[in-house]
Parts: structure tokens; sequence; C-alpha cells
């Protein structure tokens, strides 16, 4: 498992664009994540939450490959109900 060593850069809320691939491609999924959801919701929370829980699904994922996950498709699709969906149906901004 790799682990972020200091001078990588990381994605920041409003923080430059240009610079590195991995915090554009951050920034491009926070751009589509913004689109799905109302003015009032925290995109880069949002963002920041289904990225993590896809990388991590992905780390567990090969780590522990005999552990009965659920299917890929079902894991995506539940994220988004949580962090897009929810959101989109009137939950509150800070859930």
């Amino acid at each position: 498992m790799t682990r972020i060593r200091d001078g990588v850069p990381v994605p920041v809320r409003d923080g430059p664009v240009g610079e590195d691939e991995g915090v554009d491609s951050f920034n491009d999924f926070l751009a589509i994540v913004n689109r799905c959801l109302p003015d009032e919701a925290d995109a880069f929370s949002q963002a920041a939450y289904l990225w993590a829980g896809l990388h991590g699904r992905v780390a567990l994922g090969d780590a522990i490959p005999a552990f009965p996950w659920p299917p890929e498709d079902e894991y995506i699709e539940r994220m988004i109900q949580l962090h897009i969906a929810a959101h989109a149906n009137g939950a509150p901004s800070d859930s």
C-alpha cells in the first residue's frame, strides 16, 4: 500500500490547476460531482468522500481478495446514493 509522502501535491479547496496530474484528476472529478449536487451542498467534501471510498475499496480488494465484497457496481452505486443522490433529494448539506 502506498502512502502520501512529503512534497506530493494534494488537492485543496480552490487550489491551483495544471501543476500536478493527480490534483488535476481530482479537480476534474470534483467538477463532475459539483454538477450533480445542489448549490448549497459541499461538493469538495462529497468528492473527497467518494474518492476515498473508491480508493479504499480498490486497496482493500487487492489486500483481502478472499473477503466477500459486494459486487463493484453495487458498491459504486451505493457510494453515489450516499454522497450524491441523498443531496439531490433534499438531504441537509452537512449529512
